[in-house]
């Protein structure tokens, strides 16, 4: 699985140069509230009943909790499409661009096929075919990469990106659902409307705590997006869009294995009653290791590396990048050791966490714009609210990992 995503963000990164030379920033940030948007809405589209596939012991009733998965996303996106086309002229006035309005409708599309996608996903996690989840990211970023490439030589336009991605997510969603019928197509499988009744009660804390708390980290990291948007225009959200995707592709790969490696020490020193601090410092220091040359290389020459690499129109995004510095290393310093929260049971605090970041950063963004209106201000209040929020939330997990009551845990 985790060569798919390796191969995918790889894909991603070296595409960005061809992508940049013939789309436009105003292009990219189309295609970037287009995208976040859709994120935060693809958060819920399985009402995060997808994720409790894996628990039960026997396939009867992983088959009604995937049911009930598909009929969520079904009522969503209808219900979505009644909403668009009663609110549509809202939404895309609240972005200041009519461009977006006949896009919108593409959005429950978007929800459909990842909800589509999400239940298949499960399933073949609890089936352990790793194998077919590696390639489907392959695949959906190969064709999405080559139908923006096409599209943009096309002379596109934003409807390019947008289309690209619809593709890659229809490609991503057709490749699963084929080996799931190629795999499953001899088993007897049968849906029981009870039993989803009673699966959708069972596990109704996934739509009421863990889909409130996907939505609301979703919809903090995608909230830059908003307020650029809103605040300024499209072209400014495209420089930033490039920067957050140039500079996190790189680093996601390495977080997704630190992560992996991380919880298992972590979940281990548990089980074991260990102490967690230690290795908790010792994976910080490792970190700081590894990316601190990295980010002070972009710190003093990300504009002219953007402008190399990327083509002369886009040095807003370096000087972006300059700004966004100090939160982009205090991110992947954190990132690993937030599953800490996980392990000591620690979620509630976690969320009133996001909550007090999202307040604190949509504050500073949107007091900046109002007495300033310079969006690399506005960037530069972003990044010191996520970067206090940072190392607010390095010291509490410090803090917490020196301080673990086992027997207390174990209590809740």
């Amino acid at each position: 699985m985790s060569i798919g995503v390796v191969a995918s963000q790889a894909i991603m990164f070296v595409i960005s140069p061809i992508l940049t030379r013939i789309y436009s920033p105003k292009d990219f940030g189309l295609f970037g509230i287009f995208t976040s948007i859709s994120s935060v809405l693809c958060v819920l589209a399985n009402g995060r009943y997808q994720v409790p596939i894996v628990l039960p012991k026997k396939d009867r009733e992983a088959v009604n909790v995937f049911a009930l998965s598909i009929l969520f996303t079904l009522g969503l996106s209808l219900l979505l499409v009644a909403i668009i086309f009663f609110f549509n002229q809202a939404i895309t006035s609240l972005f200041h661009t009519e461009e977006l309005s006949k896009w919108l409708y593409f959005i429950p599309l978007t929800v459909l096929l990842n909800g589509l996608y999400e239940p298949v996903f499960a399933w073949a996690v609890r089936k352990k075919r790793y194998g077919t989840l590696s390639w489907t990211r392959v695949t959906q970023s190969v064709s999405s990469s080559l139908y923006q490439v096409v599209a943009g030589l096309l002379k596109a336009g934003g409807s390019g990106l947008i289309l690209g991605r619809i593709v890659g997510d229809s490609m991503r969603a057709i490749y699963a659902w084929g080996h799931l019928i190629r795999n499953d197509r001899k088993r007897r499988i049968f849906f029981d409307f009870k039993a989803i009744k009673f699966s959708a009660i069972k596990y109704r804390d996934f739509l009421r705590f863990e889909a409130t708390l996907s939505v609301i980290k979703t919809f903090t990291s995608e909230m830059p997006v908003f307020f650029l948007m809103s605040l300024f225009s499209p072209s400014v959200t495209g420089f930033y869009l490039l920067s957050v995707r140039v500079i996190s592709g790189p680093f996601s790969i390495l977080q997704l294995s630190m992560n992996q490696v991380f919880y298992k020490e972590m979940t281990d020193r548990f089980h074991l009653k260990q102490d967690f601090y230690p290795f908790v410092k010792k994976t910080y220091l490792n970190l700081l290791k590894i990316a601190i040359i990295p980010h002070i290389v972009l710190l003093f020459l990300a504009p002219l590396l953007f402008k190399i690499v990327f083509g002369a129109n886009w040095i807003n995004s370096g000087h972006m990048t300059q700004l966004m510095i100090p939160t982009l290393l205090l991110s992947f310093l954190n990132s690993p050791m937030t599953v800490l929260s996980q392990i000591l049971n620690k979620q509630k605090t976690l969320l009133c966490f996001e909550l007090i970041q999202l307040a604190l950063v949509s504050s500073l963004m949107a007091g900046s714009a109002f007495w300033f209106h310079n969006e690399l201000i506005t960037i530069a209040a972003m990044s010191f609210g996520m970067t206090s929020y940072h190392l607010f939330l390095m010291g509490y997990l410090i803090h917490i990992s020196k301080n673990v009551d086992h027997e207390d845990v174990y209590k809740h």
